[in-house]
């Protein structure tokens, strides 16, 4: 029922595999899972990082295998964005100043594992700062070509001028001053095509122009300029400041004759707020529009809606595989999507490279809840064909009440990125496919747990089933049991929403029970009607150290007419190693009834077969991060080839996640993976109704 945290990727550099496995057990303790890595060889350290990514390097000053001199070298020849600390025994500060000179970005005192902690989450947010910027620095350099492409092709003259010379010209801007096109103007100075008694003025203005603090006055020129012919002609233009080739420079736009001028204006008024690719509103008016809704809102306390269209994964499922052409037609087809189901009223824009947002005068919660699962529906099921390939999407949207508590565009915004954060969190991090409601934090736990102790008193909670495809010709139809809490609207709710809570309030076995004993039931009616099916049924630590758990199964069992072979209970590999003597004996006994059980979230651990050592698990489900590595880079399969060669030497069933497309199939069978799990299949129902037999012939 715990949603992943998806974990950071850590290499460990020291000479004590006990101390490595204290860090990994520290960072799983304190809610910062890892997958991590101990390396003591130079060969091993150079061979890991050319092969995969990895977030950090944790490095103890005394390693003498692979020394931190040796490892940063090693990092800089490569040119990796990978941060090392440098952990120490002496915190004198000559120790820290020197660690620094090394190139490590921070210097800890050995077994500070709180500061540590601080300056991990500091370094992976920088890390991701940096990548983002260097994405936000290609879609810079991929919009300048498309404002090269609307320069040409606008019907005003324009030129940049640089050092005194025309650096760019368009054709309309050459055949305004008497030329056929651009090229017989580019790289000219400015003053060779100037009349002489027009030349000191301008230059004057010029000067002044890029002198001047406010760049809105005194930026109109007139001046007569020579043509191809020989002769003079009259032009006037407006002047302001730009940047070519990321150097500054002087923009030099000429307006047609007046006799245009209605068309003028309407093509600088759609090339200054129309997004150019979907024909949406811009960012720019989307600003405007939305502080004029905030502003109306705070005078006559009206409310509206915004809704936050974000799509998961946009670069690695859509510009890596059909390029930025095709990523605009993708875009240009949601844009659609969004117009069919908006109001007349509704306003809508595209905020982002791949963001759209909606200001509505809905303001009814549920109302605002339906409409964008609908797109997320209509998304989700919708073919992408994109020169000749078919593309898979789907979108992740924040939702927010715009009303007299809301202070500004950036407080919005901000609560719509919130609801879109907590949606992902609830599944890996990554994919959200669905929307939330942004709710304040302040509130959110008093009001979760009175929603909570009603909910339990009412007995208002369901199981979705979702299925568990065999790829080796198993027929056992299996599926793993999902809990949602039923609110009284009859929305449904996450258990990422409330387990916390249940913690606090020390009701997670009784939900545990309910949940076990209702898919006891389920199966009873199910294997009467169409045969032997087994449940994956999730449990907390809770149930795994309560004794009396396995003998009220037992009871359960006997009156329901089940085998207890039809139930797999599983636990999250964290939970069951921080428990591990009480989860060997609940295992153990469970085994001996003839239920099997699951280890979950598994590979994350500084050496994960260890546990399997321990624990006699019979079904491993590896962590989420590994399918969405895969499928976000499927040549790049080695770390996880050796994790289930490795299970499978010891016959274990190996069961792969959030399997969101086909392509992954094929390198999950010759890798020997056993089962699958995801919405490729078939997202999460209220009934058991998959057609395994169907998919197994397939």
């Amino acid at each position: 029922m715990n949603a992943a945290v998806v974990p950071f990727r850590l290499l460990i550099i020291n000479d004590s595999q006990d101390e490595a496995q204290r860090l990994t057990s520290m960072f799983q303790n304190a809610g910062r899972p890892c997958r991590a890595q101990h390396i003591s060889h130079e060969e091993a350290f150079v061979k890991i990082i050319e092969e995969q990514g990895w977030d950090l390097v944790i490095a103890h000053s005394d390693a003498t295998s692979l020394t931190p001199a040796v490892a940063i070298r090693t990092i800089r020849q490569y040119n990796h964005d990978l941060p090392v600390i440098l952990l120490i025994d002496d915190d004198s500060q000559r120790t820290v100043i020197d660690g620094m000179k090394l190139g490590a970005c921070d210097v800890i005192k050995l077994d500070d594992d709180q500061h540590l902690l601080l300056v991990v989450n500091r370094e992976l947010e920088n890390r991701q700062q940096r990548k983002n910027t260097r994405l936000a620095e290609r879609k810079v350099r991929e919009m300048e070509q498309r404002n090269h492409q609307l320069l040409d092709s606008s019907k005003n003259g324009i030129a940049l001028i640089q050092d005194g010379m025309y650096n760019y010209t368009n054709d309309s801007f050459a055949q305004m001053c008497g030329y056929s096109n651009g090229d017989e103007i580019n790289y000219l100075p400015v003053m060779d095509m100037i009349h002489d008694e027009d030349k000191d003025k301008l230059k004057s203005t010029l000067k002044n122009f890029l002198l001047q603090n406010d760049a809105e006055k005194n930026n109109h020129v007139s001046f007569k300029v020579r043509t191809a012919e020989g002769g003079y002609k009259n032009i006037e233009g407006e002047l302001s400041l730009g940047n070519f080739e990321e150097e500054p420079c002087i923009e030099l736009i000429l307006k047609a004759s007046l006799s245009n001028n209605e068309t003028l204006a309407a093509e600088i008024e759609s090339l200054k707020f129309i997004d150019d690719v979907t024909g949406l509103s811009n960012r720019a008016r989307f600003t405007k529009q939305l502080d004029h809704v905030i502003q109306q809102a705070s005078s006559d306390e009206s409310s509206h809606g915004l809704l936050y269209i974000d799509i998961d994964q946009f670069e690695s499922a859509v510009t890596a595989s059909v390029g930025i052409d095709g990523g605009d037609e993708v875009l240009c087809t949601i844009a659609d999507f969004l117009r069919d189901h908006s109001q007349t009223d509704d306003f809508l824009a595209r905020t982002g490279d791949h963001a759209f947002a909606m200001i509505t005068h809905e303001s009814n919660i549920e109302k605002l809840l339906n409409t964008a699962n609908v797109l997320c529906d209509q998304i989700r099921e919708h073919f992408f064909e994109i020169k000749n390939k078919t593309v898979r999407l789907t979108i992740s949207i924040g939702i927010t009440s715009i009303n007299e508590t809301t202070i500004d565009n950036r407080d919005a915004l901000n609560q719509v990125n919130k609801a879109i954060k907590v949606l992902r969190a609830q599944k890996n991090g990554i994919v959200g496919d669905g929307s939330n409601m942004y709710q304040a934090k302040n509130s959110e736990e008093t009001v979760l747990g009175s929603v909570l102790q009603k909910a339990l008193s009412d007995n208002r909670f369901k199981l979705l089933f979702q299925p568990v495809v065999s790829l080796r010709g198993d027929e056992v139809e299996r599926y793993e049991v999902l809990l949602r809490m039923v609110s009284e609207s009859g929305e449904d709710v996450s258990p990422t929403h409330f387990l916390q809570t249940a913690e606090s309030m020390k009701v997670n076995t009784k939900i545990d029970r309910w949940v076990l004993l209702e898919a006891i039931k389920h199966l009873g009616n199910h294997n009467k009607k169409a045969g032997h099916a087994q449940l994956q049924v999730n449990i907390s630590h809770y149930t795994l150290c309560d004794a009396s758990v396995l003998p009220w199964l037992k009871v359960a069992f006997s009156a329901a007419k089940v085998d207890p072979s039809c139930i797999i209970l599983q636990a999250p590999e964290t939970e069951v190693s921080q428990h591990l003597t009480a989860a060997k004996s609940f295992i153990e006994e469970a085994n001996s009834m003839g239920i099997e059980f699951c280890i979950t979230h598994f590979g994350c651990a500084l050496e994960p077969l260890s546990l399997i050592e321990h624990i006699d698990a019979k079904h491993i489900k590896v962590d989420n991060s590994f399918s969405v590595e895969i499928q976000e880079n499927p040549n790049n399969t080695e770390g996880f080839e050796q994790l289930v060669s490795a299970l499978s030497s010891r016959d274990k069933t190996i069961i792969v996640p959030m399997v969101e497309n086909a392509s992954i199939l094929s390198t999950l069978w010759k890798l020997g993976v056993h089962c699958i799990q995801g919405n490729y299949l078939q997202p999460p129902g209220v009934n058991m109704d998959y057609e395994f037999g169907v998919e197994n012939a397939g």
